[in-house]
């Protein structure tokens, strides 16, 4: 079963006369389910993608020096959300009964209330790095990997021609445009999930077998190698003019 969920979304404004601001917003979700129903307990695996607009530029334009190690307060707040989403993580878990069902059936666990002694929630694993990495208060950021539309943040483009009517503008220029551009977004490439994972509790709950001590760890059911923000200006300043020979003159601060 494949399923495809996509909404973009392009707001333009004119506060002023001649500064137009145009903010766009886009969510794109493909998810791919497949059951083995001829196998016990029907095994579930899911694949797909995820993207969606992000804004990451409170980090933008910032320079590391050799004078502090190359230090970088991105990387150290990144660092420092980890422990407060694996805890918030944890804490959904609470009161969780293992399912009796896939590789716990008959262990002791199975139907027991959730004990973090036995196995808790990894700070390596995506589902506490991803939205630890998401650059956002990590009390209140996503939780989900691939967060719904109410966290889809606008990208936008910004120009404004009204410089033309100063001075004598007009009489070197036929246009004249300051032009300013942010562009960013939040993605997890293809992606799968663990054939071994047990669904327990709400929505992406379960658990999955530690391979080092045997034990149910809480976990979603994904499987993310990599998930990357990307952002651009283009560009940070941009100046595209026409003199009044129509010779077009074009200049650009990008980052």
């Amino acid at each position: 079963m494949a399923h495809t969920n996509e909404l973009n979304l392009e707001l333009n404004l004119e506060p002023v006369k001649g500064l137009r601001i145009q903010l766009t917003a886009n969510r794109t979700d493909n998810r791919t389910t497949q059951v083995q129903f001829m196998y016990a307990d029907m095994p579930t695996t899911y694949a797909g993608s995820y993207t969606k607009t992000h804004c990451a530029i409170s980090t933008a334009l910032r320079s590391a020096s050799a004078d502090n190690g190359y230090a970088s307060d991105a990387f150290s707040s990144f660092l420092s959300n980890i422990p407060v989403v694996r805890e918030r993580i944890e804490g959904q878990y609470a009161g969780v009964i293992y399912p009796n069902a896939g590789f716990i059936k008959g262990t002791p666990q199975a139907g027991a209330p959730f004990d973090p002694t036995i196995g808790g929630v990894s700070a390596t694993s995506s589902d506490v790095l991803v939205p630890a990495f998401a650059g956002t208060d990590a009390r209140h950021t996503w939780l989900d990997p691939f967060p719904s539309f109410s966290s889809v943040l606008p990208n936008w483009r910004v120009t404004y021609d009204g410089l033309i009517n100063l001075g004598n503008m007009r009489n070197i220029f036929k246009t004249f445009t300051i032009s300013h551009v942010y562009q960013c977004t939040y993605s997890v490439g293809n992606y799968s999930s663990y054939l071994n994972w047990v669904a327990a509790g709400g929505e992406n709950m379960g658990f999955t077998l530690d391979e080092l001590t045997g034990m149910p760890v809480p976990s979603s059911p994904y499987n993310i190698s990599s998930a990357a923000i990307t952002e651009k200006f283009a560009p940070l300043i941009g100046f595209n003019a026409t003199l009044k020979n129509d010779l077009p003159n074009t200049a650009t601060a990008a980052h």
